[in-house]
C-alpha cells in the first residue's frame, strides 16, 4: 500500500462513513478494484478510528449531556445499540464473508439508494415533525441497523431514514444516529483490533497515520454537509448518488 492510496482511502472512509451512501461498500469495491485483500480490511479499522475521533468532536456537548443532563437519551441509545450489536456477535464469520463480495455490496448500494428516496418523500410529505424520541423509535431505529453491517447499505443512511419514517425531526434523527455511530464504530473498532493483533505489525505506521488523519478531516466536512442537506431537505441527492454508483459498480465487475 502505498502513502497516497492511504490517503485517498481515509478520504473515501470519512465522506461515506456519515454521508448515507455506505463506506463499507465503497471500501469493498475500491479493494477489488485495485485487488487488496487482508492486510487491508486490517487497515479500514483505522479508517474507522479516524472517523469515530470525528463524530465525538464535532458532537462533543451532546455526548456531554448524556452524562449530565439526558440520561434518557443515554438509555435510549444503549436500547438502540442492541439489535445490531448482537447480529454482530453471533454473525460475524457471515458478514465478513459477505464484506469480501463487490458484487454483492453493488446491488446494495442500489437498494440502498431507493431507501434514501423513500425516506426523502416521508420527510417532504410530512408537516408535523416531532422532536420527543421515544422507546419505540430508539428500537426501531436500532434494528435498521442492522442492516447497516451489510456493505453497500448506509448505516447512518437507513438509522437516519428509520427515524424520518418515523416523522422526527431532522435535527433529532441526526443526533441521534451520530451518537449512536460512536457506540457502533467504538464497539467495532475494539472487536476487530483485539481478534487481529497478531497483523497489525504488517502496515506502516506512516500510511495508518496518514489514513486516520485523512478520515478525521473527511468525516468532519461529510458530517457537516449531511447537515446542511437534510435541512435543505435534499436527502434524495444520496439515493441518487448511491444508485448510479451500484449500477456503475455491477457494470465494471463483469
Amino acid at each position: 500500500m502505498t502513502l497516497s492510496f492511504a490517503i485517498v482511502s481515509g478520504i473515501i472512509q470519512g465522506l461515506t462513513e456519515f454521508l448515507p451512501v455506505s463506506s463499507s461498500g465503497h471500501l469493498v469495491l475500491l479493494h477489488s478494484f485495485f485487488g487488496f485483500t487482508e492486510s487491508q480490511m486490517l487497515f479500514d479499522i483505522f479508517l474507522h478510528l479516524g472517523t469515530l475521533f470525528a463524530v465525538v468532536l464535532f458532537f462533543r456537548f451532546e455526548i456531554a449531556k448524556l452524562f449530565l443532563s439526558e440520561r434518557k437519551m443515554l438509555l435510549y441509545l444503549i436500547l438502540a445499540m442492541i439489535p445490531a450489536a448482537c447480529v454482530g456477535i453471533f454473525f460475524h464469520s457471515s458478514i465478513k464473508t459477505i464484506f469480501t463480495s463487490p458484487k454483492v455490496a453493488s446491488y446494495l448500494l442500489i437498494i440502498n439508494g431507493l431507501v434514501l428516496f423513500l425516506a426523502s418523500f416521508a420527510q417532504l410529505k410530512c408537516k408535523n415533525k416531532r422532536d420527543n424520541l421515544n422507546i419505540l423509535d430508539a428500537l426501531l431505529i436500532g434494528v435498521s441497523q442492522i442492516f447497516g453491517l451489510l456493505p453497500g447499505i448506509s448505516r447512518s443512511g437507513i438509522t437516519i431514514s428509520a427515524g424520518l419514517f418515523r416523522n422526527l425531526d431532522y435535527k433529532k434523527v441526526i443526533t441521534f444516529s451520530f451518537l449512536l455511530s460512536t457506540i457502533a464504530i467504538g464497539s467495532a473498532v475494539i472487536f476487530e483490533i483485539l481478534g487481529k493483533t497478531a497483523t497489525i505489525e504488517s502496515l506502516e505506521i506512516k500510511n495508518i497515520i496518514a489514513g486516520l488523519l485523512a478520515a478525521f478531516i473527511s468525516g468532519i466536512i461529510s458530517i457537516r454537509f449531511l447537515i446542511s442537506i437534510l435541512k435543505k431537505k435534499k436527502f434524495w441527492v444520496f439515493a441518487i448518488y448511491s444508485i448510479v454508483a451500484g449500477i456503475t459498480s455491477i457494470i465494471l465487475l463483469r
